[in-house]
């Protein structure tokens, strides 16, 4: 499964589902729903709606992932 929630978003997820659980637990059952779906995708990284969307928050370090495919592997037989 790819990423599609940033660190930003998913900090902010988690605030808004901490929020939803107070109040599921104390006002209305409903707000569990909203906080089941918000820290579910908060804690997998994984938004469906973003999915369906096309939409991606979550940065990926291409030069790093460049670097690794690029870096001769050390090959001690062909030293001889």
């Amino acid at each position: 499964m790819k990423c599609n929630v940033g660190e930003t978003d998913r900090k902010i997820r988690i605030v808004v589902g901490a929020i939803a659980l107070y109040l599921g637990l104390t006002v209305s059952p409903w707000f569990l729903v909203i906080a089941t779906g918000t820290l579910l995708s908060a804690i997998v990284k994984l938004c469906p709606l973003y999915s369906l969307l096309g939409i991606n928050t979550c940065k990926h370090d291409d030069k790093h992932l460049k670097a690794d495919k690029e870096k001769p592997k050390d090959n001690n037989d062909a030293e001889e």
